[in-house]
């Protein structure tokens, strides 16, 4: 009768609960959420992004150690039994049949690592028996489903290589899956975060420590329970005095411990294994102390092991020395580069050229990609000490921040990215990233404007420019002047240029068509944070209209290379999937390059004026020239905002841009929140130090890229051949009058 009701109540159960069965795929163990990896273009790791913290590794990439200790735990029968060992369909059988007839009976017996895998997936943790018999059923199909895998994969193999490789396969994916605690989610996190170490490369003890975990990875947390997990020794002195240990003793005792700890560990007649290591470990002779060891339950998948003869006594005696010297490690989130890293993922989620990738927070916390990007590490460190060692004067200065930057203009690559002198320090705000905020660039946009005005108005950079007030209709409230409260009358372009004037410009602006010509243009080159419909008068070509780092490093990339068409600023070197197949590379890619902007032979004057020393003047000489350099093998301008403070004006950001005929390198100091400098620094004295430290440290390792801009010998002749349409005559005699 027993048998019968059995089976009616399996009839019953089947079409009670076998509908509402989730249908399994393969690929839903393949697709578990798996951490993103940002690496510097050396493939060094920078950060990881993830919901959890998880990363897939191949059967043969974890070692046996692991593999032995996770069977002998979980299921001693898995490479034998098929998805469940028969006698627990019995008892989910007998337990439903029970129940039927009003015994209330709770399903009892442990799962395969088969259904383990199905249940933690797929299914509830409720612990009835509709969940158990569900388990039973979807862990025969998964079997099922990888055993047709193999067979795909190896079809010569005989059956027992077929089944072989089939709990391989299961075997991988459940140590992929499990979670170990600590936030560590699968075998890869779990030995990083523990361990410092990869799964290949785990000991005995170390996997009898994770083994240890996925029955309950809070009550068997290491790190929080150690004597549940590592066993506990007391040491009790002549005095009575006890002192407790987990798991450490004195380094010095270690020695002890290995000679008196015999080589054939268990062969003490009439106890089991465990009993064994406990008279063993606590029958350690250390002066002045009588010694009690109390296993943990690492202890217990030793044992296990052993047992089922996976490790020899002289294993388990390793693993208890071991242990003596073990460190654990708390998981802890590291970043390296953090300003960069945080604008990578911003990146990754707004270029235009990325966009088919569809990439967002999601994608880059569970998709499992390697993101290479281009920062170098060696030059990132040589940045970050060279913005840090001349914080000194900022700080006497009225500034309390500074950020650098450096482009290859050739590719675009990101070499060096300090968002901040100090990412962890509040007191400056030091997590705000300068290189992105918006900011007033002022005369560093002064070689662009002109860069317009050759291309469009055909002068060389000989010709002369007015540097004198302006006519009263374009003054009628008051008369700007230039930095030193001078005039120059007709000043030829190199000199209004290189001595950053302001007056030629302001005429520049009037005479070529206001914020309707400039604000396009200006955008053309990066500066997509320009307002078209605002009013920003002059002052837009001095640099009040804001933009950033990166957007004032992207335009100076037109200035920089002699090709046909240029880079954009694009980080990205590669980007691979977790099975290591390549979605992106750059050097496939043309779609974030653009076409010229600024034409070449336009670059070559702006060059001729920028990287010669005597069109500045005379003063500037002592705070530019680099002793490592030849004159003229960068290019510099500097820039400083001003803020109001009734009638007098201070400095406020101090902006400095380089360039050579492939390096872009831009810096800027002032203060985070925005406040005023000090009355007389201005970009130039407040970052010649940094800019020359720079240069000097790229050229000693080899790290500076360009050297000189390759400029046709008649290059002082180049100008724009398009002329200035419909010229009015007045607006003519803004510029040469």
């Amino acid at each position: 009768m027993i048998a019968g009701g059995i089976a009616i109540s399996a009839i019953v159960f089947y079409f009670q609960f076998l509908r509402w069965l989730p249908d399994i795929n393969i690929d839903d163990f393949h697709t578990l959420p798996q951490a993103s990896i940002i690496t510097d273009r050396e493939g060094n790791e920078l950060f990881r992004f993830y919901e959890e913290n998880r990363r897939r590794v191949s059967y043969a990439s974890i070692s046996p150690n692991m593999i032995n200790a996770i069977v002998a735990t979980e299921d001693q029968w898995f490479w034998i039994n098929q998805w469940v060992e028969r006698t627990a369909i019995a008892r989910v059988m007998r337990t439903n049949a029970q129940n039927m007839i009003g015994l209330d009976t709770q399903i009892s017996g442990a799962s395969t690592i088969t259904q383990q895998l199905v249940k933690n997936v797929m299914l509830s943790k409720q612990k009835t028996i509709q969940r158990k018999l569900q388990e039973i059923i979807l862990a025969q199909r998964l079997t099922s489903q990888r055993e047709n895998q193999v067979q795909e994969q190896y079809p010569d193999a005989d059956t027992g290589t077929t089944k072989q490789k089939t709990k391989e396969a299961i075997l991988e994916t459940y140590l992929n899956y499990v979670y170990y605690g600590n936030h560590s989610y699968g075998i890869v996190g779990a030995a990083e975060n523990f361990f410092h170490t990869t799964p290949d490369q785990l000991t005995p003890l170390q996997s009898a420590i994770l083994a240890s975990l996925p029955q309950s990875p809070s009550r068997y947390n290491p790190l929080e329970h150690p004597d549940t997990v590592m066993g506990e020794r007391t040491l009790t002195n002549t005095s009575g005095n006890v002192l407790t240990l987990y798991p450490h003793i004195d380094s010095s005792w270690i020695p002890t411990i290995r000679e008196q700890l015999p080589q054939a560990i268990l062969m003490i007649e009439n106890q089991s294994c465990l009993q064994s290591i406990e008279a063993r470990a606590s029958g350690i002779d250390i002066p002045g102390y009588v010694v009690d060891y109390h296993t943990g339950r690492k202890d217990r998948v030793l044992c296990r092991m052993y047992e089922d003869g996976y490790i020899t006594a002289s294993d388990i005696r390793d693993a208890i020395i071991e242990s003596t010297s073990l460190t654990l490690y708390r998981p802890t989130t590291s970043i390296k580069a953090p300003h960069f890293v945080f604008w990578v993922q911003k990146f990754l989620q707004t270029a235009e050229f990325l966009r088919d990738y569809h990439i967002d927070e999601s994608t880059l916390s569970q998709a499992g990609w390697t993101i290479r990007t281009s920062l170098d590490p060696l030059d990132q460190k040589i940045a970050g000490e060279i913005v840090a060692d001349n914080m000194k004067h900022v700080y006497l200065n009225g500034g309390n921040n500074r950020a650098l930057i450096h482009v290859d203009s050739l590719n675009g690559d990101v070499l060096a990215y300090i968002g901040s002198a100090d990412y962890y320090n509040t007191e400056i705000k030091g997590q705000n990233d300068m290189i992105q905020a918006l900011r007033q660039v002022w005369s560093t946009i002064k070689p662009l404007v002109y860069s317009y005005l050759f291309t469009n108005f055909g002068r060389t950079i000989d010709a002369k420019i007015t540097d004198m007030p302006l006519p009263a209709e374009y003054a009628p409230e008051w008369q700007p002047s230039n930095s030193d409260g001078t005039y120059r009358w007709r000043i030829a372009i190199k000199n209004a240029l290189a001595g950053s004037r302001n007056i030629p410009l302001i005429r520049i602006f009037y005479a070529l068509g206001r914020e309707r010509t400039f604000v396009p243009y200006l955008r053309s080159l990066g500066f997509t944070d320009l307002q078209d419909d605002f009013p920003y008068g002059y002052s837009l070509l001095l640099g009040a209209g804001q933009g950033s780092m990166s957007q004032l490093a992207n335009a100076y990339i037109q200035l920089s290379t002699d090709t046909s068409d240029t880079a954009t600023i694009n980080p990205i070197l590669s980007i691979t999937d977790i099975s290591g197949n390549e979605l992106y590379n750059k050097e496939t890619d043309s779609s974030y390059r653009q076409q010229r902007v600024i034409p070449l032979t336009v670059s070559y004057m702006m060059w001729s004026i920028l990287s010669r020393l005597s069109n500045a003047p005379t003063e500037w000489y002592y705070y530019l020239v680099i002793p490592s350099m030849e004159q003229g093998t960068y290019a510099i301008k500097t820039g400083t905002s001003e803020k109001k403070y009734g009638n007098a004006s201070f400095p406020n950001d101090a902006w400095i841009s380089t360039y050579t005929n492939r390096d872009v390198i831009i810096s800027r100091a002032g203060h985070t929140d925005g406040k005023a400098l000090g009355a007389e620094w201005y970009g130039l004295y407040l970052n010649h130090r940094v800019i020359k430290d720079y240069y000097r440290t790229l050229i000693e390792n080899n790290l500076l890229l360009g050297s000189y801009k390759n400029v046709p010998e008649n290059y002082q002749w180049y100008y724009a051949p398009v002329e200035w349409k419909n010229p009015n005559q007045s607006q003519l005699e803004l510029l040469q009058d």
